[in-house]
């Protein structure tokens, strides 16, 4: 009555954790992967991107090349393991789950695999709160997985969100919303892939997924029309209008946002591939310390080794020397790459968290992430490089004021802007604005509805309004007559107060003039927001105004 010979590879696959797979499997754990991969926080998708650049060349044995499917299946099954026992859970009640980490081979030199880490931060983004990592030792190991496996394990701490926290619902619009729900589906995008073409060049909290401004620009602006991202963040809609042939204005108050905006709009050229590829040999040449005479530039802030150990520092500082040697869109793509991982290689918790965790950073990593990274975008460019596109430009300004943009010369505006008491984007880009030159004042003083603002005691929410009125103001003197804003934005709460941050959205807009003519509620796949992580937000409005 045991279980027969025959299914007992099938029985091995549904198993987590599994080790053993066939070529059309690990093909098909590829391809799932890649559709949910957004499921997971970015530094498990990075790590497992990485290591497939190495193990799915043709002279990899089967054994390395199926670990990045299998580790990708791993992780996946324990997210739904994770968020499934969440669901058990009495509210407030503790979860422990005791990990070891393993480690593998690339390209002959040993990498350790952070399970613990992964699964710590895979917790979270399913829901659990997390509470501590306790670290102890094991015994020396004598089974025959000895040589990967670590010498350490990590018992990792989760509470239950307590049940008011379930309770709080995402939309606090007053009167019945069943229709814009009904309606909202042809928004809701959850099984497409987001991470197409640039998209996936930088990380960025609260990514506006690139379907949104896509599905809008098509529907309501033609070719040669000129669409502005008065928030424009990491370019999505930037991205979609150029590509789409529509012009395309970027304004954000914040240096990374420009950059990695500007990095995705640039016009590149087969020389500017020939740079990229002579640059990535320089890079690796400066790793192996085959570069001869090298200095560093290294910003000077308060706090910088607090932040980073000293052979992050370094490590950093010779890279960005390297890349101060460039000069126009090549140099712009190279920094933008550079930004991308340097909250990895801090002491950071993470790209959402503005707290220290320590931990022994390994000289050269910085420069195997930067080289892997750059490895991956210079194929994007490459495949988006001939397509046709229109042009566009990114103004590092208030987006308050936008005098720089002529009076009714914009066709449609596609945003969101940053939700009320959501995310603090200047604190977390801190490190990344001061390595890349940026302006740290301007990201800081002139962002609306940060978190740091609104969870001050007796936080009044109209100081959000008030600011986000001057953007309509300018919204309406910039737009020409006809045309439309389409508005992606979420509902907040405020001292333990829930706003209805679209009904006032609309209200205001339609006391500077425009129309209301359409809105939608759609749903969030709750992995994608980075602020989201016990899936409150689980809907947002879409909002489509016309000025008459």
């Amino acid at each position: 009555g045991l279980l027969p010979r025959q299914e007992h590879k099938y029985r091995d696959l549904n198993m987590i954790g599994n080790r053993e797979v066939s070529e059309k499997q690990r093909l098909e754990l590829w391809k799932e992967y890649e559709r949910r991969k957004e499921e997971l926080p970015q530094s498990v998708t990075n790590f497992v991107d990485e290591l497939a650049e190495t193990n799915h060349l043709d002279n990899v044995g089967f054994r390395r090349r199926n670990l990045p499917a299998l580790l990708a299946k791993y992780f996946l099954d324990m997210s739904d393991s994770m968020k499934n026992s969440l669901k058990m859970m009495k509210p407030g009640s503790f979860g422990f789950y005791v990990v070891g980490n393993n480690s593998t081979n690339v390209e002959g030199i040993k990498k350790i695999i952070p399970t613990d880490m992964f699964l710590w931060e895979i917790g979270q983004k399913v829901g659990w709160k997390q509470v501590s990592v306790i670290n102890m030792e094991l015994l020396k190991s004598r089974d025959i997985f000895k040589k990967n496996r670590g010498t350490a394990e990590s018992i990792l701490v989760f509470k239950a969100p307590l049940s008011t926290e379930f309770e709080r619902t995402a939309i606090y619009s007053l009167g019945d919303v069943s229709k814009f729900r009904d309606s909202g589906e042809e928004w809701n995008f959850n099984d497409e892939a987001t991470q197409t073409h640039l998209h996936s060049i930088h990380p960025y909290p609260a990514k506006f997924i690139p379907q949104i401004p896509r599905k809008a620009i098509l529907q309501w602006t033609s070719k040669g029309d000129v669409v502005l991202d008065p928030f424009c963040g990491s370019g999505t809609t930037l991205l979609e209008s150029i590509l789409l042939e529509r012009k395309a204005i970027g304004v954000d108050n914040n240096s990374v946002a420009c950059l990695v905006s500007e990095a995705k709009i640039a016009e590149y050229t087969n020389s500017d591939i020939d740079i990229l590829k002579k640059f990535l040999v320089e890079v690796e040449l400066l790793k192996k310390k085959e570069q001869g005479k090298t200095e560093v530039i290294i910003p000077q802030y308060k706090n910088l080794e607090y932040w980073f150990s000293k052979e992050a520092i370094m490590d950093l500082g010779r890279i960005n020397w390297l890349i101060n040697k460039l000069e126009g869109n090549s140099k712009a793509l190279v920094q933008a790459i550079f930004s991308s991982i340097i909250v990895r290689v801090s002491y950071q918790d993470s790209d959402t968290r503005y707290s220290r965790k320590e931990y022994e950073y390994v000289e050269g990593n910085a420069f195997g992430y930067f080289i892997q990274k750059l490895k991956r975008v210079v194929k994007s460019v490459e495949e988006v490089m001939n397509l046709p596109k229109e042009e566009a430009k990114v103004l590092h300004i208030d987006g308050k004021n936008l005098e720089s943009i002529e009076e009714e010369s914009v066709n449609m505006i596609v945003t969101s802007p940053p939700y009320l008491n959501a995310y603090d984007y200047h604190k977390y880009h801190r490190h990344r604005i001061h390595w890349i030159d940026g302006d740290v004042e301007l990201a800081r003083d002139k962002e609306i509805g940060k978190h740091d603002t609104f969870t001050r005691p007796n936080a009044d929410p109209d100081l959000y309004f008030k600011d986000m009125s001057k953007c309509f103001d300018e919204w309406y003197r910039v737009l020409k007559p006809g045309s439309r804003a389409l508005i992606v934005i979420g509902d907040a709460i405020v001292n333990k107060k829930p706003v209805p941050v679209a009904e006032q959205f609309i209200k205001i807009m339609n006391e500077k003039g425009f129309n209301l003519e359409n809105r939608w509620i759609r749903k969030i796949k709750t992995s994608r927001k980075s602020f989201n992580q016990s899936a409150r937000m689980n809907e947002e409005h879409v909002l489509l105004f016309i000025k008459p």
